[in-house]
C-alpha cells in the first residue's frame, strides 16, 4: 500500500469525524456520539496496524482523546437514563428522580468540560502530522506482523476471561482486527477457528458490547446510589441492579461459549 493511499484513508476518517465533532458540540445528540467515537476507533486501529512499520509512533492528538473520553462519558450517562426509562417502563415503578438529576447534571459538567481543550483545527492539525510521519509504503509483511501480535495479546487474556476488564481488553483487540478487515481478509486462514470469518469476530464484538454497556450501567447504578437516603428511591434502584446483574451473567455465559470456539495453535 502507498502512502498516497494511506494518506487518503486517513484524511477521509479525519474529515469524517470533523464533521461529527461540529454536529456534537451543538446538542451532544446521542447517535453523533456514538458515530463520532466510532470513526476515532477505527483510525486508532488503523494507526496501530501502521505503526508496525513506522518508526514513530502515529497517534492522535492529547486534545482529541481527551474529548474523545469525555463525550463517552455523556454517552454513557445519556444510555443510563435511556435504559433506566427503559426499566420503569416495563415495571411500573416510580421514577427515582434524585438519581436521574445527578446523571443530568453529570451529564452538563461534561459537556463543558469537553470543549475547554479542543476546537476544529485539532484535527487539520493532527492530520498533517500524522501524514508527515507516515512510511513511503506499508509492506504486506506488517499486515501479518500485526495479525500474530493480536492473536498473542488475545492469548494472553483468554486466560482471564473470568475478569470483567479482560473481556473489555478481548473486545479491543477484537475490534482492532475488524476495523482492519479490508487488510486482514487477505490473510484470514493466519487466525484460529472462531474468528477467522468476519460474520464471528461481529457476532462476538456484538455480545462484549453488550455485556461492556452492561457492566458501565451497573456501575453508574453504584456510583450515583450513594448519598440518595430516599428508601423508596433505593429499593428502585437496587431492583434495577439485581436484574442488570442477572443479564450481565448470561450475556458473559454467550461469551465464554463463543471464547471456547478459538482455537489456538
Amino acid at each position: 500500500m502507498k502512502r498516497n493511499k494511506i494518506s487518503v484513508i486517513i484524511k477521509r476518517r479525519f474529515d469524517k469525524a470533523g464533521k461529527l465533532f461540529i454536529r456534537i458540540i451543538i446538542d451532544f445528540e446521542i447517535e453523533s456520539i456514538h458515530q463520532f467515537r466510532t470513526e476515532i476507533k477505527k483510525l486508532r486501529a488503523f494507526l496501530r496496524l501502521l505503526n508496525m512499520q513506522s518508526d514513530r509512533q502515529l497517534k492522535i492528538s492529547k486534545e482529541i482523546k481527551k474529548f474523545y473520553g469525555c463525550i463517552g462519558m455523556i454517552r454513557n450517562l445519556q444510555l443510563q437514563i435511556k435504559n433506566v426509562n427503559d426499566y420503569l417502563e416495563n415495571s411500573g415503578d416510580q421514577i427515582p428522580a434524585t438519581y436521574i438529576e445527578k446523571l443530568n447534571a453529570e451529564i452538563e459538567l461534561c459537556k463543558t468540560d469537553s470543549t475547554k481543550f479542543i476546537s476544529a483545527e485539532n484535527f487539520s492539525d493532527n492530520v498533517e502530522k500524522i501524514i508527515n510521519r507516515l512510511p513511503i509504503n506499508f509492506k504486506k509483511a506488517s499486515i501479518k506482523q500485526f495479525i500474530f501480535k493480536k492473536l498473542n495479546e488475545l492469548k494472553q487474556l483468554v486466560i482471564y476471561i473470568h475478569d470483567d476488564e479482560a473481556l473489555h481488553s478481548i473486545r479491543k483487540i477484537l475490534k482492532d482486527i475488524l476495523y482492519n478487515w479490508s487488510f486482514i481478509k487477505h490473510y484470514h486462514k493466519l487466525l484460529p477457528a472462531g474468528i477467522a470469518e468476519k460474520k464471528n469476530i461481529l457476532s462476538l464484538t456484538e455480545i462484549l458490547g453488550d455485556f461492556c454497556d452492561k457492566k458501565i450501567g451497573l456501575e453508574l447504578l453504584r456510583t450515583y446510589c450513594s448519598g440518595i437516603i430516599e428508601s423508596e428511591e433505593n429499593k428502585v434502584l437496587q431492583k434495577i441492579i439485581q436484574k442488570w446483574q442477572a443479564e450481565k451473567l448470561n450475556l458473559k455465559q454467550q461469551i465464554y461459549y463463543y471464547l471456547r470456539l478459538i482455537q489456538f495453535s
